[in-house]
């Protein structure tokens, strides 16, 4: 076994344990993973890309990315389309709009806020019934500033 496939196998393991424990995943779950462009992110699209092989269930899957850049934020769209279709995942991109009275630069609170809100109302619009979030921690701790 190759080192990634190790580290894959030992992720995969909690993972597929957690989503069977609180029932996190039903067949037929139409799933919009929110991915940032950050490891964490892409972590859970691949676990959950991986997690289709081995969950009973079948689900379809969807990598979301809301484009920042009405709030001075990098394009990741030419990073970010050829990896997800290397990985074979369907893939969709969201604008975020930014209310006229918003003032920039966004704090922590309000870009966490709008890029939220972005992101359940594409996964709605696309008719996804989840939202998957590869938050750690970390993110959480800096989101409540």
């Amino acid at each position: 076994m190759s080192d990634p496939d190790r580290v894959l196998f030992f992720l995969l393991k909690p993972v597929v344990r957690a989503c069977k424990e609180f029932d996190l995943l039903s067949d037929g779950d139409r799933i919009a993973a929110a991915v940032s462009g950050g490891k964490d992110s892409r972590a859970l699209l691949q676990l959950l890309l991986r997690c289709q092989r081995k969950m009973p269930c079948r689900y379809e899957l969807l990598a979301l990315h809301v484009v920042g850049t009405s709030a001075g934020f990098p394009d990741l769209r030419p990073e970010l389309e050829p990896w997800f279709r290397g990985l074979g995942v369907e893939y969709h991109f969201a604008t975020l709009e930014l209310p006229p009275e918003e003032p920039l630069p966004l704090t922590c609170f309000r870009c966490s806020w709008n890029r939220r809100k972005a992101l359940f109302t594409a996964a709605v619009g696309l008719g996804y019934n989840k939202l998957a979030f590869g938050h750690n921690a970390d993110d959480a701790a800096a989101t409540r500033s």
